[in-house]
């Protein structure tokens, strides 16, 4: 029925690459709405890091002066921005950051709409959108250390669960490791020993993990998880989260660098 692969092509292209539906209504081509999207879908594109600079400054004064009109336009463009261009998450972090400094109403109003995509990514299962978010959180408001530990406290306080699934745990820790990087100088910094007791309980965590591993059956447990499965893999196999640890520990040895 044609009419029905219609239907399923247009909720193709309404889901994003981060699996965060949100339908919304299209602006004119030459609104103020359209145009405020476009600055900011290209900006850093194509651009040397001076020219990064200034763009991100004029389109800082040009949401300072919008945003009172378009509030609610300018909070959903950054959100699909850090969902769907994630490679730029430093440059909206940096526009964001900047427009707080004049106008903090708008920094608030970001902690809380990312605070609830986070929110609706983990109810959702949407562990990807989960990751983006906490990382956007992260790289634009590093500098306010309550928000950044209290959110891993409250992510890390699935391992105190009992019962707790391997991969429900692997997930929550994924996001925290995919993270770590970002902010890492900034607690080490400020909080080093929270850091460390961060590190400590992954630490556990993985030691727990390859023990829960091997009394289910371990090879069977480790074959499903490589991330590559043959006969001519050239180097040993092992699964993703284990090479996310292994990299954060290198990072550590290297003081963050």
């Amino acid at each position: 029925d044609d009419r029905r692969g219609s239907g399923r092509d247009k909720r193709n292209r309404d889901r994003g690459r981060s699996g965060y539906i949100e339908v919304q209504e299209q602006p004119a081509e030459d609104s103020p709405e359209k145009r405020l999207t476009t600055l900011l879908i290209i900006l850093g594109d194509k651009m040397t890091p001076k020219e990064i600079t200034t763009n991100i400054e004029k389109v800082s004064s040009i949401l300072n002066n919008e945003y009172s009109k378009l509030e609610s336009h300018v909070l959903k463009t950054i959100k699909n921005c850090f969902m769907e261009l994630p490679m730029k998450a430093y440059i909206y972090g940096t526009l964001v950051g900047l427009v707080n400094v004049t106008r903090s109403e708008v920094g608030a109003k970001v902690v809380k709409m990312t605070a609830q995509t986070l929110q609706q990514c983990l109810n959702e299962g949407n562990w990807r959108g989960a990751k983006l978010s906490v990382r956007f959180s992260f790289v634009w408001n590093s500098n306010v250390k309550t928000t950044m530990l209290d959110i891993y406290d409250d992510l890390l306080t699935v391992l105190d669960e009992q019962n707790l699934k391997i991969s429900r745990a692997d997930t929550i820790i994924y996001i925290v490791l995919a993270s770590l990087p970002y902010v890492a100088t900034r607690l080490r910094e400020r909080c080093p020993d929270v850091l460390e007791n961060m590190l400590a309980k992954t630490e556990r965590y993985f030691y727990t993990r390859e023990r829960t591993i091997l009394d289910i059956d371990g090879s069977v447990v480790r074959k499903s998880i490589q991330p590559y499965v043959g006969s001519n893999v050239p180097y040993e196999q092992h699964d993703m989260l284990e090479l996310l640890w292994t990299q954060i520990q290198n990072l550590k040895r290297n003081d963050w660098v």
